[in-house]
């Protein structure tokens, strides 16, 4: 299997139009599924800013480049504004081509910075974003309010050409004042540390219990009084039951449990490294 990725071309509106309708899912995007028949490129998403990745000659997926402010000081600055892989043809690495391929063509463009935002329940694609070299500079609160719940929004970025150097660390502020930016970078750190540990734990205790996580979605009469029965089946806070919700089952495979419990190993060891011993 070979996988090669290009610049999209005008003929592809077809099937990367298809591929959005396949992946499309509240946990992947706060904006509604695209109407039947909406064409792919238009004035904002223009084959140029577009880059496809085949498999054996077939339209796998794509993604999408884009400026986030028209302004000179910006200039430097790139954005993933879309990114979608035919499930048909995941777990191949195709995700992982795309998303390195646009990070090259943005630096060889020269962008210093390359950004994105993702919800913070996808977990999915927040680890193949980490594995790129994306890191997390912060979180939007409640950003949006998805199936009745509120979501964070996730801001991520990477410096193709290496991070540019942090401004000298200022000495202890006198008390009553704000404390210097290492300090409130830590917070943040452990924050969303603790946030996402606390997510994948709920993720694998509920992959530990299928049977019984089914029963207590099904009996419910409505999604408040499910995510409810979640969180006294699995000992779990609101917004972990809710990731629980999010979940989609149907695309889960052997290996989603020893993943997730390995994502798990590593977080508990970022936050030994943060100094959280809890």
């Amino acid at each position: 299997m070979g996988i090669e990725v290009r610049d999209a071309r005008a003929d592809d509106d077809a099937a990367l139009a298809r591929i959005d309708v396949l992946t499309w899912t509240s946990a992947g995007s706060p904006a509604p599924p695209p109407a039947p028949g909406t064409p792919f490129f238009s004035d904002r998403t223009r084959p140029d800013d577009v880059l496809v990745a085949e498999v054996d000659g077939a339209v796998a997926g794509y993604v999408a480049l884009g400026d986030t402010l028209p302004i000179p000081a910006h200039r430097h600055v790139r954005e993933i504004r879309g990114l979608a892989v035919d499930p048909g043809l995941g777990r191949r690495g195709v995700g992982r081509a795309l998303v390195l391929a646009a990070v090259d063509r943005a630096a060889r463009a020269g962008a210093v910075k390359v950004g994105l935002r993702v919800l913070g329940p996808n977990t999915g694609a927040r680890r193949l974003y980490a594995r790129c070299g994306f890191g997390i500079e912060g979180v939007l609160r409640g950003e949006f309010r998805i199936d009745g719940v509120l979501v964070d929004d996730v801001l991520m970025a990477t410096f193709p050409g290496g991070e540019p150097p942090r401004p000298a660390a200022r000495s202890a502020a006198p008390p009553g004042q704000r404390p210097e930016s290492s300090s409130w970078e830590r917070a943040d750190r452990l924050d969303e540390t603790r946030r996402r540990l606390r997510t994948l734990e709920a993720l694998a205790a509920a992959l530990r219990r299928p049977a019984d996580v089914a029963a207590a979605v099904t009996a419910a009469p409505d999604r408040p009084t499910a995510a409810a029965a979640l969180q006294e089946l699995l000992g779990v806070a609101a917004d972990e039951a809710h990731a629980v919700l999010q979940m989609q089952w149907g695309r889960l495979t052997g290996d989603t449990l020893p993943r997730i419990e390995e994502d798990v190993r590593e977080l508990r060891a970022d936050l030994r490294d943060l100094g959280d011993d809890r």
